[in-house]
């Protein structure tokens, strides 16, 4: 039989799986094994094989806690929520743990089921974590016991300052460990380099990655040294080149009090956070003081509401008036997207055949996340549908297949007479997005949460946008690169509008030739930026001094 501590000290997962392969083999009623083998089968992103291992588990052993709560977290990743919810209820009728009913308020749809199933979802949150703030509870590690972010409530389309500021309040009285403090602070020393750290758990091929890259390679050496706070198993073969570039790179713990005191140790002028509330750890680190000036930016385009985040850095562009209204942190407004953008360079020339498009249609893309896709957004397809008999969506798959039948639900009762012509493509590799974006007549940006690397994508190839900027920020991300550009012909003003650019681009061949030529003639600004990131220097610049 084998020893499960053998599993754990294998650094190969595929081994470490075949080992507890060969345990269940020997004894098909190990709970233990099974309950391993799922939370190996999490880490390399298999949640369907995570989810039938847990499932046996909990048969073999239906009075452990902890397999009805990992089941939850499976089925909430997935986008299964009353799965998911049943899952935490069961866990919490056994035990009546608090965080496990701080779990059960994070647990929200990922793909709502309409605009009413939305507001209640986030007045539910919004109950929940007014229940929870009354009462005296005590966490000590939040990300081990609660694991979890209020991520998707960026994806309702409402400005979320005051619910941010009252979770951290919560969390704040719930655990005071949470505001540690380290004891390496010290004033800068004038003329000396400026330390800066940089952490995110997407330092990899990923949104994060591919953005900041140039970021932390161009960065003034004899002004800056640049520490990477990154966690190795979230690493792969794109962080090594991210790491490549960095004068130290320190691999963080997965818990909580291991990586305060080690990012502490590094005696930091600047902390920079690239995101907050994307993943749990670094939304915890958050609390911590451990260097003299914190920062976010915008890869998780939303307010922290933690009060030993400083500064939250964005630019005019993409900014609203009275845009400080929506930051707990102090918002620092720099000329131009904090971004170093490479260009894609697609090396093939499909057709549309060659990559499932429909031929002698009028082409509409929304390659976005599928959690993107509000409610609200369901009456403008329809529209753009509508208008146009030739005209066909374009939606790539979700990263779990619920999300995709959960959304193509929703359509067939928003708009029955239209969903036909809203074809979903299976995910694909870089060159064929690259050639989807090439091959459609119109890119359709989310007026609810705006594209941003994809937008980025889309203007370097000279494929048309339409956006339609809203009040907050991540509603604003492809306005300010057309401003940026200083190419307005495609900022709608309104629903109808939107709708009259989108249907007009895919008929009027003449006026997409005109778009597409003025897009291509002044994109250039848009595409490793160094001036962003000299702005950005500047700044810290005058922080630390």
């Amino acid at each position: 039989m084998i020893n499960l501590s053998t599993v754990w000290q294998c650094t190969d997962i595929d081994k470490a799986i075949s080992y507890l392969h060969q345990a269940i083999d020997s004894q098909p009623n190990f709970a233990l094994a099974y309950y391993n083998l799922s939370l190996l089968y999490k880490r390399k992103d298999q949640i369907d094989h995570a989810i039938s291992a847990i499932i046996q588990a909990i048969k073999h052993c239906p009075n452990q806690t902890d397999y009805y709560e990992l089941l939850g977290e499976y089925y909430f990743i997935v986008g299964k929520f009353f799965e998911s919810l049943n899952m935490y209820q069961k866990a919490y009728h056994m035990t009546h743990e608090p965080a496990i009913a701080i779990k059960m308020a994070y647990i929200q749809p990922v793909i709502y089921d309409s605009e009413e199933d939305l507001l209640l979802s986030r007045s539910h949150f919004i109950e929940c974590l007014s229940i929870m703030s009354k009462t005296k509870l005590s966490l000590m590690d939040p990300n081990d016991q609660i694991g979890l972010t209020s991520f998707f409530l960026s994806y309702q389309g409402f400005d979320n300052k005051k619910i941010h500021e009252q979770l951290s309040t919560f969390y704040i009285q719930s655990c005071p460990n949470l505001v540690y403090e380290s004891p390496y602070l010290k004033p800068y020393q004038k003329g000396k380099r400026i330390h800066i750290g940089i952490i995110s758990a997407f330092l990899k091929k990923h949104t994060i990655g591919l953005l900041n890259r140039g970021i932390i390679e161009h960065m003034s050496r004899d002004r800056f040294h640049v520490t990477l706070l990154q966690f190795k198993e979230k690493q792969d073969t794109f962080s090594e080149s991210i790491q490549q570039v960095a004068d130290k790179v320190v691999f963080l713990s997965n818990k909580l009090c291991e990586c305060q005191q080690q990012i502490a140790q590094e005696a930091l002028d600047i902390l920079l956070y690239l995101d907050i509330g994307m993943e749990s750890l670094t939304y915890f680190l958050g609390f911590s003081r451990l260097a003299p000036i914190q920062c976010v930016t915008w890869g998780h385009p939303d307010t922290t509401g933690i009060p030993n985040i400083d500064y939250y850095l964005s630019c005019t562009p993409m900014e609203p008036l009275n845009a400080e209204q929506h930051y707990s942190e102090k918002l620092v407004l720099l000329d131009s997207m904090i971004a170093y953008a490479m260009r894609p360079n697609p090396i093939t020339h499909p057709t549309r055949k060659d990559i499932g498009l429909p031929e002698g249609y009028h082409i509409y893309a929304c390659p976005q996340n599928l959690f993107k896709f509000h409610p609200k957004f369901d009456s403008i397809l329809k529209e753009i549908l509508i208008n146009d008999p030739k005209g066909f969506i374009i939606i790539i798959n979700g990263l779990y297949d619920h999300w995709t039948q959960c959304l193509i639900q929703r359509f067939s009762k928003t708009m029955p007479e239209c969903c036909q012509r809203i074809l979903f493509l299976p995910r694909m590799s870089l060159e064929n997005y690259y050639h989807l974006l090439l091959q459609s007549d119109v890119i359709l940006d989310i007026p609810f949460f705006s594209g941003g690397k994809t937008s980025l994508d889309a203007l370097s190839l000279g494929a048309p946008i339409v956006t339609l900027p809203g009040n907050l920020m991540r509603q604003r991300i492809t306005y300010g690169l057309y401003q940026q550009i200083g190419v307005m012909d495609l900022v709608a003003k309104d629903w109808q509008t939107y709708v009259h650019y989108a249907n007009a681009l895919a008929k009027d061949k003449q006026w997409r030739h005109h778009i597409v030529s003025k897009i291509k003639s002044n994109n250039d600004t848009l595409y490793e930026n160094k001036h962003a990131i000299r702005s950005l220097e500047s700044f810290f610049q005058s922080c630390v001094e």
